[in-house]
């Protein structure tokens, strides 16, 4: 053997690992290690069309071993989006359990005679993020079974567990239903639509809240143009456009506490129950009501890992926000904002996964509803990493891999990677905001083999200028709808090779 014959294919492997491992040399927490029979050539984000400002991240873990098998600025930070919903949930699973329990909670504080109450109820929110119509419908129900059929004293509604906001983001328009309110008192969503029953020109909302009103202005336009105004305490929608006002627009409620309490009170009268219009109460005060109040209704939520499997799946602002600032309340009952929130479970997060560098990361909220969120690719990869060897389903229950969408069957991912090849094979969560895009989770190879990994891209320069509206929704568009197209070509064929 002729040592000089192999000397240049040593030199092209030396040089080409050398330059992986620069790529990498920001990432402490790990060692690269590449299996012979992982092909790389179609994932790379070099393959990207990286226009200016472009910057691209991904990491590849192979799910028996442990190991790094592809890296490409993953210690960048990008801004992660919904993908920031994946650190959320685990902060909530890990500190209160798969089976915790929301709880709602009805109070009374006086006598009952002939179905007349003679003091007070209470409504004491206890941060269920999912309540529901339905809900609704058993919590009121119980209260009639109760026999109470009118209420001399007040009712009032306690929903400062978590501290009331209007907005998630307050950067973020204020008109979008993704932005909506959240509190210790949620209710469908906290989301309205636009209704116009059948034959009738007046446009409805639903469900109803006292304090909103909508108003439909037919102009020029082929998009909803919304807006809002507030006059004596009123919220007045005024919706513009050559829009079909007969298809529902969805609006963010801007007081979660009072529109569960406003349909509270509707449900009750259906129900034959006489009440007084609900008031906001301090838990302070309700502490110091002259009577002791006695537990007389409380309702239930699903289980928390129901909740975060079905947060995953549609990816639901409110839910997530709800999640962080309950669980860190658990963990310290003077937390109550979200700002507070996000300091704690930063603190979770480089207390667990010491080594990723989620000290140098920026957390702003829950769900990830703002451009300043600052994550890597490896730091979503460690959360995914733990996720999948804690929960997974050895007690009968879903695993965190199952939690998450399927792509071409459901969720955010039923429209995307659709290949006959992949169902079923890969499950992910998405992030999207304007110029920036990512997605992170688990696949199955057509070979066998089981690879965790995420993607993140991000065009800071134009997110900025998107910012200061000298970028729009069409260059945005164009620009997700590329990146989105390019990277699952690259998975797609990733997949079927490996």
């Amino acid at each position: 053997m002729k040592p000089q014959k192999y000397l240049w294919k040593i030199s092209i492997l030396a040089a080409a690992i050398l330059s992986l491992l620069f790529q990498c040399s920001e990432d402490k927490t790990y060692h690269l290690k590449f299996s012979d029979s992982f092909q790389k050539n179609h994932l790379s984000a070099h393959r990207f069309s990286m226009g200016a400002g472009d910057k691209a991240g991904i990491v590849v873990m192979d799910a028996r071993t442990q190991k790094i098998v592809y890296a490409e600025n993953a210690g960048e930070f990008f801004i992660p989006a919904s993908l920031t919903k994946l650190a959320t949930s685990i902060y909530a699973l890990d500190t209160l359990g798969e089976d915790f329990r929301f709880k709602t909670t009805l109070y009374s504080d006086g006598k009952l005679e002939n179905g007349i109450l003679s003091g007070n109820l209470t409504i004491v929110g206890g941060g269920d993020p999912v309540f529901s119509v339905e809900d609704m419908s058993h919590f009121v129900r119980g209260l009639h079974e109760k026999g109470i059929r009118k209420v001399l004293g007040k009712v009032f509604y306690l929903d400062d567990e978590i501290a009331p906001r209007m907005n998630i983001d307050p950067d973020m328009p204020k008109t979008k239903y993704y932005n909506t309110s959240f509190s210790g008192l949620n209710f469908a969503n906290n989301i309205q639509e636009t209704i116009r029953p059948y034959n009738k020109g007046r446009i409805f909302l639903t469900p109803p809240d006292a304090h909103s009103s909508v108003n439909w202005n037919h102009s020029n336009g082929v998009y909803p143009d919304i807006n809002y105004k507030i006059e004596n305490g009123q919220w007045k929608w005024i919706i513009s456009g050559k829009y079909n006002a007969d298809i529902p627009v969805a609006l963010p409620v801007p007081d979660s506490g009072y529109f569960f309490a406003w349909n509270f009170y509707l449900a009750a009268k259906a129900y034959g129950v006489k009440l007084p219009v609900p008031e906001r109460i301090s838990m302070e005060k309700f502490r110091n009501l002259d009577n002791s109040p006695e537990e007389l209704v409380t309702h239930e939520s699903e289980t928390l890992g129901v909740i975060v499997k079905d947060l995953l799946l549609v990816s639901n602002n409110q839910w997530a926000e709800v999640l962080m600032v309950f669980t860190a309340h658990k963990q310290n009952p003077k937390i109550v904002r979200m700002e507070e929130a996000a300091v704690a479970m930063k603190e979770y997060l480089v207390k667990t996964f010491p080594d990723a560098g989620f000290e140098k990361s920026r957390i702003i909220n829950g769900s990830g509803l703002s451009s300043q969120t600052r994550l890597t690719p490896f730091q979503i990869l460690t959360v995914l990493s733990h996720a999948r060897n804690r929960y997974d389903s050895q007690d009968g229950g879903n695993s965190f891999e199952e939690m998450l969408p399927v792509s071409g069957i459901s969720g955010t991912l039923k429209s995307r990677i659709t290949d006959e090849l992949l169902l079923y094979r890969n499950r992910a969560k998405t992030g999207t905001l304007a110029f920036a895009i990512g997605m992170g989770g688990y696949t199955t190879t057509k070979k066998g083999n089981h690879y965790t990994y995420v993607f993140m891209k991000t065009n800071f320069p134009n997110r900025d200028l998107y910012e200061k509206d000298k970028l729009g929704p069409g260059e945005n568009y164009k620009w997700s709808m590329n990146a989105q197209e390019e990277f699952e070509n690259q998975i797609l064929r990733w997949i079927k090779e490996n």
